[in-house]
């Protein structure tokens, strides 16, 4: 084709208004433990966040560090967190917090200090990000029978994201809890199944929560 025809035959006048500038993608922050980082899964391109990230053309933050915890692993126990810090320094704008399960273990020494960084992480993010949807998730857990450890931490998860103003999503381990065909072998895990249905009960809470639109919605 030549030149002047087609894609090409218009010449850039002064007065003709600047081209759209491309939407940046939605960047979703993941802030956890093992299941954040996708351990249990044969490819971390497999893990939940990654695979909703994908389906949806998100910019993926993946904050996830093994065996994390809002005490354990951490660097500062006074309520601040690195990954909080680089979640807000991203400017995120949908921040999913799934941790608690870790702090478990620590939890007869250390149980004011997990209450009190559960609502330091989320207050931290809440100011830090005023325009962005953050969801807490409740932590996951490969059993049906829950501990009264993770109850309790499980409890005061959901009591701050309600003071703070933050949605809180339940049940975030019926996908696979209790299921061992789910689990990888070391029976804590998801496996890849279990990763894609984590992802589908997210794609539906966050559609629930308004962050993702209606099937149909045109938006």
């Amino acid at each position: 084709m030549p030149l002047s025809q087609g894609l090409f035959h218009h010449t850039p006048q002064p007065t003709d208004p600047p081209p759209p500038t491309p939407a940046r993608a939605v960047r979703l922050a993941i802030y956890g433990d093992s299941y954040t980082v996708g351990r249990g899964t044969s490819d971390p391109c497999l893990r939940w966040s990654t695979l909703l990230c994908h389906r949806h053309g998100w910019e993926e933050l993946n904050e996830g560090i093994n065996g994390l915890g809002f005490v354990r692993k951490r660097q500062d126990r006074n309520g601040h967190s690195e990954g909080v810090e680089r979640i807000v320094a991203a400017k995120a704008d949908v921040v999913l917090v799934s941790l608690g399960t870790n702090d478990t273990v620590m939890f007869d020494d250390h149980a004011d200090a997990i209450a009190a960084n559960i609502t330091a992480d989320l207050r931290d993010l809440s100011t830090g990000l005023p325009g962005s949807r953050i969801l807490v998730m409740e932590p996951f857990w490969a059993y049906t029978e829950i501990p009264p450890k993770v109850a309790t931490i499980r409890f005061w998860l959901k009591q701050a994201a309600e003071a703070i103003g933050v949605d809180y999503i339940e049940n975030t381990s019926t996908s696979f809890a209790g299921r061992p065909d789910l689990l990888a072998p070391d029976g804590l895990h998801a496996n890849d199944i279990g990763h894609r249905l984590i992802a589908q009960f997210m794609e539906e809470a966050l559609t629930t929560r308004g962050v993702l639109p209606q099937a149909g919605s045109g938006r």
